[in-house]
């Protein structure tokens, strides 16, 4: 892969961003209401879903990818759609 090659879909019934470039499988979990989309912050790395804080350079590279994505979602290839997007930290569990 490239340097600007990555992909980004939208999985499990639009609850979860896959998020892929050269160095690796990143997911994240979103929730849209009211035209807001919220990305939940920390996500997973890798094929086993482990826990991943992202650094600053990975911050920087995939943060923006995935926001100018939610924030214009096209339906069947011909209607885009604007939604806000938020990106928000959650709480360490116990």
């Amino acid at each position: 892969m490239g340097d600007n090659h990555f992909t980004i879909r939208l999985a499990a019934r639009n609850e979860g961003i896959k998020y892929e470039d050269e160095t690796g499988v990143y997911r994240f979990r979103v929730e849209l209401v009211d035209r807001t989309w919220t990305l939940y912050l920390p996500g997973s790395k890798g094929p086993e879903y482990e826990r991943h804080e992202l650094s600053d350079g990975e911050e920087a590279r995939i943060l923006p990818r995935i926001t100018q994505f939610l924030g214009k979602i096209w339906y069947f290839g011909f209607f885009p759609r604007k939604y806000d997007v938020l990106v928000e930290r959650t709480a360490p569990k116990a």
